[in-house]
């Protein structure tokens, strides 16, 4: 196991889409948190108006920001082990397709987890520059940094796992990419004018409301209570993936 843990990693550390997504996501991250609403700070959001509850704003905004970027990462990861016939070298590298493939979710996990991390630190130090760029002084931050931060970390890694299954599914790029960013949100929306308050309970919604920035008085979940269900709704999605993983030929 501990070899197929450090061949995934490898295989991660060494394919440059990790690293230009990662650099895209980072510049991105940069120019909203430094010029948006560190410098220029014009609207109306805690962020702007350099309030109390900045960082319990800024951290779940880059957490929706890089959290796609860390999802495509996955995609390609496992998706490339099909276009390019390398899963036949993981599977015959270890006695167990099981153990493989709990590789590869461990790395990946460990990917979108620390790529989260690292985004929030950019994000951080990037909005508190752009504060003092504009000569302007932040209030005294009232917030749960362990909280907050394992909020946005786990809504990171919660989507791009839901990207690496849509991979292990449909092993096409393409098909994965577009039922992640588009294809599940536009059948959650149609399904939301049918299920009305219900929609809540639908996974991307579900994952949505871990940030808290849903109001519960309006009927929202706690974010714990929406972590639980969305952590079900992934058992249940990596439970298929792996019997599928196992059952189907790897070519």
């Amino acid at each position: 196991m501990r070899n197929s843990l450090k061949s995934e990693f490898l295989k991660l550390a060494t394919v440059r889409s990790t690293y230009v997504l990662a650099l895209i996501a980072a510049i991105i991250t940069t120019f909203f948190a430094l010029y948006v609403e560190g410098y220029k700070g014009e609207g109306e959001m805690a962020t702007s108006a350099l309030s109390k509850d900045a960082f319990t704003e800024l951290i779940p905004n880059v957490g929706n920001i890089t959290a796609s970027f860390a999802a495509v990462v996955l995609i390609l990861f496992f998706v490339h082990e099909y276009r390019y016939n390398t899963i036949m070298h993981t599977l015959t590298a270890t006695n167990s397709r099981t153990k493989a493939l709990a590789a590869k979710l461990l790395a990946a996990a460990a990917y979108s987890a620390v790529f989260a991390l690292l985004m929030i630190g950019v994000g951080l130090l990037m909005y508190l520059l752009g504060v003092s760029l504009r000569g302007g002084t932040l209030a005294p931050q009232v917030f749960s940094p362990l909280a907050t931060i394992g909020k946005s970390v786990f809504y990171t890694v919660g989507y791009s796992l839901l990207g690496a299954l849509f991979a292990v599914l449909t092993r096409n790029l393409a098909a994965a990419i577009v039922l992640l960013l588009f294809g599940l949100g536009t059948v959650e929306a149609l399904l939301g004018l049918l299920l009305k308050h219900n929609n809540i309970y639908l996974p991307l919604t579900t994952l949505h409301q871990v940030l808290g920035s849903a109001r519960i008085e309006d009927g929202a979940m706690t974010p714990l209570r929406a972590a639980a269900l969305f952590a079900v709704y992934l058992i249940v999605g990596w439970a298929i993936g792996w019997y599928l993983f196992l059952k189907r030929d790897a070519n």
